[in-house]
């Protein structure tokens, strides 16, 4: 955060993240190999809040006749293109009201304290200038089709929001200064990235156990980060990363290998709300 008190910064590292999935496999084949392929590159861009975007792809590169998931605009990435225009126009209508629209959402303890619960949330939507937005805006497109392409759009939209609110309430009981930012709730969308990693290590292999050595070694950067910059808030780094893995895990997905009635292997998604099941388009 960021602004006249602290800053939801940004984690100091970028990665990529590069998904297939098929449905169903084929006999004989290794369900442990077959259905998952990801491949991780990592580079360093200070402030960028942990990305990772997200591409289907077969064997040989990019599926043909598919437009790139990870393009905005895509269907499968819905959600979190809404979330970055949302994002826009909020600085937008920030810009034309001066200081206004910016004491009307902030979080603000003494405010919230008082009742004005709805901060909690509106914190999330406000930026401090345009290299904080853009920041947070460049994080939220390579990172969001991740999560909302495996999760699903109700699912992706309860973990950013409910991750926003969980960093700002963690702020809230932790930290007095004022602050602003999404990067609460895109640090709890790689908690849930991190979540499914964890969750699926059998069926990713050693994928999974790359991408959370990735994401833990960007967390610590991040850390760093924060402790040399006094206006950048990392209990809403940590609020935000504990909400995102914990509405992760309780909404899903949580995908098993099953098999069909031909008796072929597939994966299925079985979170502990059925209705949430998801399953990727092919």
């Amino acid at each position: 955060m960021f602004g006249f008190g602290p800053l939801h910064g940004g984690i100091v590292c970028s990665s990529s993240v590069q998904r297939s999935w098929c449905f169903p496999l084929k006999k004989g084949g290794d369900p442990l190999k077959t259905k998952f392929k990801y491949a991780l590159g990592a580079g360093c861009a200070l402030g960028v809040a942990g990305t990772a975007s997200l591409s289907l792809r077969s064997r040989g590169g990019r599926v043909r006749g598919q437009k790139d998931p990870s393009a905005f605009g895509h269907p499968a990435r819905r959600v979190t293109d809404i979330l970055l225009v949302l994002n826009v126009a909020m600085f937008g209508l920030q810009s034309f009201s001066g200081q206004r629209l910016l004491l009307a959402g902030a979080k603000i303890n003494h405010l919230i304290a008082g009742g004005e619960y709805y901060r909690l949330l509106s914190a999330a939507f406000l930026h401090g200038d345009l290299f904080h937005l853009g920041f947070n805006c460049n994080a939220l497109h390579q990172l969001g089709p991740s999560v909302e392409m495996t999760s699903g759009h109700a699912r992706f939209v309860a973990v950013y929001l409910g991750s926003a609110i969980a960093g700002t309430a963690m702020s809230y009981f932790c930290s007095p200064q004022n602050s602003i930012g999404a990067s609460g709730a895109i640090f709890g969308v790689a908690g849930a990235l991190a979540m499914f990693a964890w969750r699926h290590r059998e069926i990713m292999g050693p994928s999974a156990d790359d991408l959370l050595m990735r994401l833990r070694d960007t967390a610590a950067i991040n850390l760093m980060y924060g402790l040399m910059f006094r206006r950048i808030d990392n209990w809403g780094h940590f609020g935000g990363l504990l909400g995102g893995a914990a509405l992760s895990y309780i909404l899903g997905p949580r995908l098993v290998v099953t098999r069909n009635r031909r008796g072929e292997k597939q994966i299925t998604d079985k979170p502990f709300f059925p209705i949430l099941a998801h399953r990727p388009q092919r």
